[in-house]
C-alpha cells in the first residue's frame, strides 16, 4: 500500500492495540482495520496484512504523520504477535535504517543444511570463530558485510546487521 497522504488514521483499543484504519462503517457500527503491518520502506511504503472489523465503540481515532516511527512502532507490534513463528524459527525479522520486513526463514535439508542468507539469497558457508565455534554465515559477507548466522542449535540471527539505510544489499529478492 502506497500512502498518498500525510496522514493516516489509527485505531487503538482499550487494551492499548493499534491499526492502520482502512475504513469505517457507518451503517454497521464497525471499523475495518489492517491488523499487521507486514513492512516498510521509507514514509510512504507500508505492506500490511490481513483485515479485521472492530465495534467503532471499542475504539479510540486518532491521526498520525506517515513517518518512519510510525510503521516502525506497528511493526513492533506485529512482531510481538509473530513471536512464536520468530521463536520456531520459520520467520526472520529484518530491519534497517531505513526498512523493515518479515521473510521466512529458509530451509536445510536433512543431508546437508543448504541455506540460502534471508537478506540477499546468497549460499550460506560455514565458517568458523576464533574460538573454534561452528556456524553458517552468508557468502556474500565479504562484498556486503552482511553479518547473518545460523547455528543448529541457535537458529536465525542478525548479529546487530547494519545495513546503513539502503536496500537489502541492493536486492528485494526473496530467500530461496
Amino acid at each position: 500500500m502506497n500512502i498518498s497522504s500525510d496522514t493516516v488514521r489509527v485505531a487503538t483499543t482499550k487494551d492499548g492495540e493499534r491499526f492502520l484504519v482502512q475504513q469505517i462503517d457507518l451503517d454497521r457500527d464497525v471499523v475495518h482495520c489492517w491488523p499487521e503491518v507486514e513492512g516498510y520502506k521509507g514514509d510512504r511504503d507500508v505492506r500490511v496484512d490481513g483485515s479485521v472489523a472492530i465495534p467503532r465503540h471499542e475504539v479510540a481515532f486518532s491521526e498520525h504523520a506517515a513517518s518512519k516511527a510510525l510503521w516502525d512502532t506497528l511493526f513492533e507490534q506485529t512482531r510481538s504477535q509473530r513471536q512464536p513463528e520468530l521463536l520456531a524459527g520459520d520467520l526472520i525479522a529484518v530491519k534497517t535504517a531505513s526498512q523493515a520486513k518479515f521473510v521466512k526463514a529458509p530451509k536445510a535439508s536433512a543431508r546437508h543444511p543448504r541455506l540460502s542468507c534471508p537478506c540477499c539469497g546468497a549460499p550460506m558457508r560455514l565458517r568458523t570463530l576464533r574460538t573454534g565455534a561452528n556456524f553458517y554465515g552468508c557468502g556474500s559477507w565479504n562484498e556486503t558485510r552482511c553479518n547473518v548466522r545460523w547455528t543448529p542449535r541457535d537458529g536465525w540471527n542478525l548479529c546487530g546487521t547494519s545495513l546503513e539505510g539502503s536496500a537489502l544489499h541492493g536486492s528485494e529478492r526473496e530467500p530461496k
